[in-house]
């Protein structure tokens, strides 16, 4: 523990420090606002640095409130700088706190291993830290992740850990509510009878208490007490979710509430009364979409979360109750659009929150045929959609084990493994994803793939058919969109633009963007002298020929490019430039590091990332859907991957643009500067961005590219 205080620290700074972050604690309360501004004090005073431990709880607890508000990438980038300064002022008990909250954040978010790398790291830290309490604590957000992330076994073990910790604290607050949570993970692993006498043990302890504050766990044992009552006794179940409803009601606890009607829809469907089911989920749904609407929106993240939860459990009700495939389409459509960054869901007011499927069916493209993905803990469900069918196929692969298919294709790509070990996992994602459907889809047309989000990643032109050893690739042209939603949306926007009469070409770096011309290509190639000359961003020498390639090729059709380098690749030029052409190609450095935002590196030191691009929407003048592109090219580093749900393609989409080509990982210079040029050919051969690239993709295969080569480019849009 840190041995600082306001004894040893100066007298303007050090008493200042602390004494603002106790009146956070105690006046200023959950005004968010109040909050930063205060704590905004400590970190703007340069000596904060000088004060590891000031500096480090500082962090914490501007991490907190930007998670609470719903700014779960700067809540994480505080609590990596609160990690540092912990780690700097030797305060073992404080570096596992905050790796604590760390874990929770990503884990919300849903991105459970970087979770887990973080409570592995907190619990290597725990082994030098003598606090009981600490430790209980830390061991109960294992079993709570564990259990999120269904792992019963772990999730036990820690629950009995924490539970052991407690019974030596003489806390009764905090053993009745670990109690609650070990009976709520036994529930939900099927051990009732463990999950009874836990509800019952924690409902003693709170019947028979003087104290106030245990008093007031009452309505979550009430809960507890619900779950464990499902199967055996749903009437008493549902008399107890009454009357916790109630009290959670009176006390404003919004995500309680909503947690109440979700399991109620439980003790309905777990004995068949489907309809009551439905009700009870699409009622609570209805009352989450209210709350995500209302003008200051209290703790959205976990509120996303819980409606996500009522989502898939409509879903499974929909699913059993046999209402067919429409209907589930529905409910999986209306999933994955929210599953977007609240501020990109495509969601209209006076839009139903349910679009209708067969409408949804009717604005695919011609010629195309849409896969939607649905992963549930225990099963993948797959709706094959036509303009003049909608189907569904369900397979018994648990998600656990799809991401596990997914992450070793993945890994045998980027690994350069050759012969049966690149084959199988190609071949067994074919057999869990396409194979269920294969008698659905027609040869030669467009797979428009909407996966679930866990599942976005994959390469899935590269799924191998065991029976033909063909790839998806070889017989169809593929692109990923993230809803059919906004498919739909997608239809009412302007296709990749054929080119016109020659317009001519202007190779000058200009220092403004021109007004829009007919049809106007801007290139942007930020990889040379400007950017530091390191590991991480080295010079591109195959730049040029990039340009040269789209020059020759877009320029020669009577396309106008423009051609942008330099210290003239700036932010503000990049934004203008996306508002001003019909085509828009980057080239240069890229990355997408763990707990930021993808970048695109410019001039210097400067970058775009999607919240970049969202930030411009928000000013008001970038709104016009006929203002954006109708092609993107972004020819860099893992471009397509997400930070959780804000991705260069998902923002872009949203935006206006029709189609946006992404690389799913690192590339290579010259590599890439062959496949793009390749790619452009197709392209002003006619075909369309889909057809394009997956030309390019088969040439280059066919000339012995390794798969992380070919593989790596994506398409996502409608295609055409």
């Amino acid at each position: 523990m840190s041995d600082e205080s306001p004894a040893r620290l100066d007298d303007s700074f050090g008493p200042l420090a602390l004494g603002l972050q106790e009146e956070i604690v105690g006046s200023v309360g959950l005004d968010y606002d109040s909050n930063l501004e205060v704590l905004m004090k400590v970190l703007e005073e340069g000596r904060a640095a000088r004060y590891p431990f000031v500096l480090a709880s500082t962090l914490l607890r501007v991490g907190l409130i930007k998670a609470l508000k719903g700014e779960p990438d700067q809540a994480i980038g505080y609590y990596l700088g609160a990690i540092d300064a912990s780690i700097r002022a030797n305060d073992i008990e404080l570096t596992q706190h905050v790796r604590q909250q760390l874990a929770y954040t990503y884990q919300q978010v849903e991105d459970p291993r970087r979770a887990w790398d973080q409570i592995h790291l907190a619990l290597q830290g725990s082994l030098s830290n003598p606090s009981i309490a600490s430790r209980q604590s830390l061991y109960l957000a294992t079993a709570s992740i564990a259990g999120e992330n269904n792992d019963s076994a772990l999730a036990v073990v820690f629950a009995d850990a924490a539970l052991e910790l407690t019974e030596r604290m003489n806390d009764r607050w905090t053993l009745i509510r670990n109690l609650a949570k070990r009976s709520i993970l036994h529930s939900n692993f099927g051990n009732e009878k463990a999950a009874k006498e836990d509800a019952r043990r924690a409902r003693g302890l709170v019947d028979f208490s003087d104290d106030v504050e245990p008093t007031l766990l009452a309505p979550d044992i009430y809960v507890t007490e619900a779950l464990t009552l499902i199967e055996t006794n749903p009437i008493l179940a549902r008399e107890l979710l009454d009357q916790a409803e109630e009290q959670f009601r009176h006390s404003q606890n919004t995500l309680m509430t909503l947690e109440t009607r979700l399991v109620r829809s439980r003790t309905y469907s777990t004995h068949h009364h489907w309809s009551r089911a439905e009700a009870e989920a699409e009622g609570a749904l209805g009352e989450a979409n209210e709350l995500l609407r209302a003008p200051e929106v209290r703790l959205p993240i976990q509120l996303q979360h819980r409606r996500s939860k009522i989502l898939a459990q409509l879903i499974r009700v929909r699913l059993a109750s046999g209402c067919g495939a429409d209907r589930t389409l529905e409910a999986v459509d209306a999933a994955l659009r929210v599953s977007l960054n609240q501020a990109l869901a495509p969601m209209d007011e006076m839009e139903p929150f349910f679009l209708d499927a067969q409408e949804l069916a009717a604005s695919l493209p011609m010629g195309s045929h849409s896969l939607v993905y649905w992963a549930d803990d225990n099963e993948l469900c797959i709706w094959s959609v036509r303009p003049d069918q909608i189907a569904l196929r369900r397979v018994p692969t648990p998600r656990r084990e799809l991401e596990e298919q997914a992450n070793a294709l993945t890994e045998a790509i980027l690994g350069h493994r050759s012969g049966e070990a690149s084959i199988a996992p190609a071949e067994r994602l074919f057999r869990t994803m396409i194979e269920p459907v294969a008698d659905l889809i027609t040869e030669g047309e467009t797979l428009i793939v909407i996966p679930a989000p866990s599942l976005n990643q994959i390469p899935f032109g590269t799924l191998r058919n065991p029976s033909s050893g063909k790839i998806l690739l070889e017989e169809h042209a593929v692109s990923v969109v993230p809803s059919l939603s906004i498919l739909r949306k997608l239809q009412n926007r302007p296709p990749y633009k054929e080119p016109q009469e020659p317009l001519g070409q202007d190779r000058s770096p200009p220092t403004m963007i021109d007004s829009r011309a007919p049809i106007s290509v801007k290139v942007f190639a930020a990889s040379n002298s400007d950017l530091r000359a390191d590991n991480l961003r080295s010079r591109l020498v195959a730049t040029e020929k990039e340009v040269d390639a789209v020059i020759s090729t877009l320029g020669g059709l009577g396309q106008v490019v423009s051609v942008v380098q330099g210290e003239g690749v700036t932010r503000s030029a990049v934004l203008d430039a996306i508002e001003a052409s019909d085509t828009f190609y980057f080239i240069g450095h890229a990355e997408a590091r763990t707990s930021y935002d993808p970048r695109l590196f410019l001039a210097g030191s400067s970058w775009l990332t999607p919240r970049d691009l969202l930030a411009s929407r928000d000013t008001g003048e970038r709104t016009s859907i006929a203002s954006f592109p109708s092609l993107v090219v972004l020819s860099a580093c893992s471009t397509a991957a997400p930070n959780w749900d804000l991705s260069f393609p998902n923002v872009l989409l949203a935006m206006g643009t029709s189609n946006v080509v992404t690389n799913l990982w690192a590339v290579q210079d010259e590599s890439t500067a062959e496949l793009m040029a390749a790619f452009l050919r197709f392209l002003a051969e006619g075909w369309s961005p889909a057809e394009a690239l997956r030309h390019a993709q088969l040439a280059a295969r066919d000339a012995g590219a390794p798969a992380r080569v070919w593989a790596v480019g994506r398409v996502s849009g409608s295609g055409g």
